[in-house]
C-alpha cells in the first residue's frame, strides 16, 4: 500500500532520509508547485543533490507562477537527497512511498535472475548424465551410431543433390536448344523463294512474246521467197520445151 508524502522547500536546504521512510519504501516524487498567492511572474528552480551533501546540485524542475504553476514529476529516490530552491518563492512537493517490488524493471530483474539458475542447473544436470554415460562406455557407442548416421545422410544427400543438379542441367541444356532452333527458324528467310518463282514467271512471260515476234519476221521475210520459188518452179519446164522446139524446127 502507497503512502502519501509531501513537503515546502524553500532557500533553506531540506534533506530527505531513505532510513525514515515507512517500511523501507521508495521515495517517488509525481509533482513540484507553487502557491496561487505567488506574484505572477516570479520563477522559482527546485535543486536537489543526490547521495550527499558534497554532490553537485540538479535542478529538477523551474516554476513561473501564472504560468507555469505545476510541473509533473516521475523521480524515484533510494538515497540521501538534499532538496532547495533557488528564489523567493517556496515550492510544494508531493509523491508517494512505494515498496521496492512495484519499481518498473523490479520483476523482470528477479525473473532473469530466475531464468539464469534455472538454465545453470538444466546445463550442469545435462553435462554430468553426459560424463557418466561416457564413463560407463554407452556415451561412446551412442556417439559412434550417430557419427555413422550423420555421414550416411550426408552421403544420400549429396548423391540426390548431385542427381537433381545433373537432372536440372539436362532440362535447362534442352530448353536451351530448343530456344536456339527456334530462334533459326526464325532467322531463317522464308519469303525470297516464292519472289523467285513470280521473278521467273515473269521472266517467262516476257521472253514468250519475244519468241512470236521472232518466228513472225522470219515467216514474213521467207513468205515472198517461198512465193517466188513456187512462181519460177512451172516456168522452168516451159522454158525447156520452147528451146528443144526452136532446135528440131533448126533442123
Amino acid at each position: 500500500m502507497a503512502m502519501f508524502f509531501g513537503r515546502v522547500v524553500g532557500r533553506a536546504i531540506s534533506p530527505f532520509v531513505p532510513g525514515g521512510s515507512p517500511n523501507d519504501s521508495i521515495l517517488h516524487l509525481s509533482q513540484a508547485s507553487v502557491l496561487a498567492s505567488v506574484k505572477e511572474g516570479k520563477r522559482a528552480s527546485l535543486m536537489a543533490k543526490f547521495g550527499s551533501s558534497d554532490a553537485e546540485p540538479v535542478c529538477l524542475a523551474t516554476l513561473t507562477a501564472g504560468r507555469q504553476d505545476s510541473v509533473a514529476l516521475d523521480i524515484f529516490l533510494d538515497r540521501y537527497t538534499e532538496f532547495s530552491v533557488l528564489g523567493d518563492v517556496e515550492v510544494h512537493l508531493s509523491g508517494y512511498f512505494a515498496p521496492p517490488d512495484t519499481l518498473p524493471g523490479g520483476d523482470e530483474e528477479d525473473d532473469s535472475e530466475d531464468d539464469e539458475e534455472y538454465t545453470g542447473q538444466g546445463e550442469g544436470d545435462s553435462s554430468s548424465e553426459d560424463e557418466e554415460a561416457l564413463q560407463n562406455g554407452e556415451g561412446l557407442q551412442n556417439l559412434q551410431a550417430l557419427r555413422r548416421m550423420i555421414a550416411g545422410g550426408d552421403l544420400e544427400e549429396g548423391s540426390s543433390d548431385e542427381e537433381g543438379d545433373s537432372e536440372e542441367e539436362e532440362d535447362e541444356d534442352e530448353e536451351d536448344d530448343s530456344e536456339d532452333d527456334e530462334e533459326e527458324d526464325e532467322d531463317e528467310p522464308k519469303a525470297p523463294h516464292c519472289v523467285i518463282e513470280e521473278i521467273n514467271e515473269q521472266q517467262e512471260e516476257v521472253v514468250a512474246p519475244v519468241g512470236s515476234k521472232r518466228a513472225a519476221l522470219e515467216e514474213k521475210q521467207e513468205g515472198p521467197n517461198k512465193k517466188q520459188k513456187a512462181l519460177e518452179a512451172p516456168q522452168q519446164p516451159q522454158q525447156e520445151q520452147q528451146q528443144q522446139q526452136q532446135k528440131q524446127q533448126q533442123k
